[in-house]
């Protein structure tokens, strides 16, 4: 697997909405490393890219009471989450996008699901960097090894941009 080049995998994260949690679990093997957003910065190109085409699964769970109907709109969040990253969906790129709730209770209002959109949306931007963070370089299919993700090179970024922020 692969994401912007380096090692890909799963990554998740999650947020709280009231009294209820959304959690979004990634497949990710997509992007292009000169597309990867890092606070506003991009990295390097790299010189061999991997095939541009891969896909991202998105599972979105909730124990927020939700219908059917407003599950399937809520499995679609996350892949706006993998655009903030940096994701165009290119050409043979297949996102699948999926949620699920654990209530039993009642509904709730379609004026009130916002803040579960902006949940499903955040976590998965954040599940990408996670994703990014705990893989770890294996041989590809050619031989070579995976760049391993430039953690230090993040935290310098990171470090600017607070910086420039005060």
């Amino acid at each position: 697997m692969s994401c912007f080049d380096f090692p890909g995998g799963i990554g998740t994260a999650s947020r709280t909405v009231g009294d209820h949690r959304v959690g979004v679990l990634l497949l990710c093997n997509f992007g292009d490393r000169e597309y990867l957003d890092l606070l506003g910065s991009r990295l390097d190109p790299v010189a061999v890219k991997s095939a541009a085409d891969g896909s991202c699964i998105a599972v979105c769970a909730t124990d927020a009471p939700l219908s059917a109907q407003q599950l399937r709109r809520l499995a679609l969040r996350p892949l706006l989450g993998l655009a903030r990253a940096g994701s165009y969906a290119s050409q043979g790129s297949g996102e699948i996008g999926l949620a699920f709730s654990t209530s039993n209770e009642g509904g709730t209002q379609n004026a009130d699901l916002n803040p579960y959109f902006a949940a499903a949306y955040e976590a998965a931007h954040e599940a990408v960097y996670n994703c990014l963070v705990a893989a770890r370089p294996a041989k590809r299919l050619d031989g070579t090894m995976q760049d391993e993700f430039p953690i230090e090179a993040v935290r310098r970024l990171a470090g600017a941009h607070e910086r420039r922020l005060r």
